[in-house]
């Protein structure tokens, strides 16, 4: 249900153009009357009276710029899911300070799960939209990610995604910029994410997992001072004050092929990030395996520590100024609340350390397997093909004779060829490499 009450999608008139002396009234017509607020809510209640009148029984979307007034007139239909929400403007963060109240609905209705919301982005990753390019203050793979990471973050169960970025995620085309083959994996790992989460923030003990994303921002990229929208984007699970981190300025880390670094919190020595998993999440999890990912940037000398039940676990940084992930298997989870109620703690043991997001997810946290393996010999020479599986955070796919890697190809590609191998002696194997090195078991590939 949209409202066009003035063009496409707009029902409000600038304050600068209201006077009715600011408008030329054709001959033979008679004046209006001079727009107010009240304007735009009988307009809304008008229209969303006829929708809901004419499609009874059926449940209808209804776009998010609302005014307060209609808001409260629907809000028992939301609560009840009769009336669910959309929009078409989602970006890495709200445009204006105005628009937060559009994400507030969002979070307030259907990140509790009461409804459910639509979101399409505003633009692509590039910032095109139509005729028009926006400007963009970070690369593409970290715009994209981080816009569907918001999206999560206020309870979107789907966000939709610009064809030029799925083509993207495809093909490494986009088809105004050309080859960004650089991006291709980057984009496919921000959407396989989404979509591994996307639906599950009202349903914890369902969730393959919870997560947060660090980033602290008074300001947008407007400037203008938000209120809601300040913090950390995060799904059943949460930051616990006070923090200690520091968050100012600390954007644009790491390389721009990486999806991490638009946001990120540094913790200083010392110092340490506090965090609590959601209950029904964390009831979903005893007694199973789990895993626990460290997102961290690399960046020169340092230590940290994670900690959570009895684990203590120590990671040194090497200084490759790349983000990592550090991956903790845990056979037998339970993640019990410490004394200051913090379910995992992040500790900077010595330096400053960078950080973009912890993740507890169900299962052991290895990759999955390869699909649809299908093999061509001739003369010594192999060509393999395959599908890769959902993982998003799947790094490479190795070919192995026996225990030495004879071949690696990028997270995207689908097939290899080998030259001059001895098929009859050969004891070739397909595994599959996660972001932290994890690797599969791997498949056994037959002649």
């Amino acid at each position: 249900m949209n409202f066009n009450a003035m063009g496409t999608e707009h029902f409000i008139v600038p304050d600068e153009e209201r006077s009715l002396t600011k408008w030329i009234t054709p001959k033979g017509i008679e004046q209006g009357t001079e727009w107010t607020p009240t304007t735009a809510t009988d307009y809304q209640n008008k229209i969303a009276s006829v929708f809901i009148d004419e499609f009874n029984g059926i449940n209808l979307f209804l776009r998010n710029n609302i005014t307060a007034e209609t808001e409260t007139k629907y809000k028992q239909a939301f609560l009840e899911g009769k009336l669910m929400l959309f929009h078409t403007s989602s970006e890495i963060e709200p445009r204006t300070a105005k628009m937060e109240h559009n994400y507030h609905l969002f979070k307030v209705y259907a990140g509790s799960g009461k409804t459910i919301a639509y979101a399409e982005p505003w633009a692509d990753a590039w910032g095109y939209h139509g005729p028009k390019k926006d400007e963009r203050w970070t690369s593409p793979t970290q715009y994209i990610y981080w816009r569907l990471l918001f999206d999560l973050n206020n309870g979107v169960s789907m966000p939709a995604i610009y064809s030029s970025d799925l083509e993207v995620a495809a093909t490494g085309i986009h088809p105004k910029e050309g080859n960004v083959s650089k991006y291709q994996e980057s984009f496919n790992r921000a959407i396989k994410f989404a979509a591994l989460y996307a639906g599950y923030h009202a349903s914890p003990q369902e969730s393959p997992g919870a997560w947060i994303a660090f980033r602290h921002n008074e300001k947008n990229i407007t400037y203008e001072a938000m209120k809601e929208f300040t913090g950390n984007y995060s799904f059943l699970m949460t930051q616990l004050l006070p923090d200690n981190s520091k968050w100012q300025n600390v954007i644009e880390v790491g390389p721009e092929v990486q999806r991490f670094g638009a946001w990120a919190k540094v913790v200083q020595q010392g110092q340490n990030i506090r965090l609590q998993l959601s209950n029904l999440f964390t009831l979903s999890l005893k007694g199973k395996p789990a895993v626990v990912k460290v997102i961290y940037f690399d960046n020169g000398n340092g230590a940290f520590e994670t900690a959570f039940n009895a684990e203590h676990i120590k990671t040194d940084l090497q200084g490759t100024q790349t983000w990592k992930t550090l991956e903790i298997p845990v056979n037998n989870a339970s993640f019990h609340k410490d004394d200051d109620d913090s379910q995992i703690t992040l500790t900077a043991v010595s330096g400053n350390i960078t950080f973009h997001m912890v993740a507890v997810e169900h299962g052991d946290g290895v990759p999955d397997e390869v699909s649809n393996i299908a093999v061509k010999s001739s003369g010594g020479n192999v060509k393999i093909t395959w599908a890769n599986p959902m993982n998003y955070d799947l790094d490479h796919i190795e070919i192995c004779n026996g225990k030495t890697v004879i071949k690696t190809v990028s997270s995207v590609q689908t097939e290899a060829e080998i030259k001059g191998i001895d098929t009859k002696a050969a004891d070739l194997r397909i595994k599959t490499v996660d972001e932290a090195g994890r690797k599969s078991n791997g498949i056994s590939i037959k002649f």
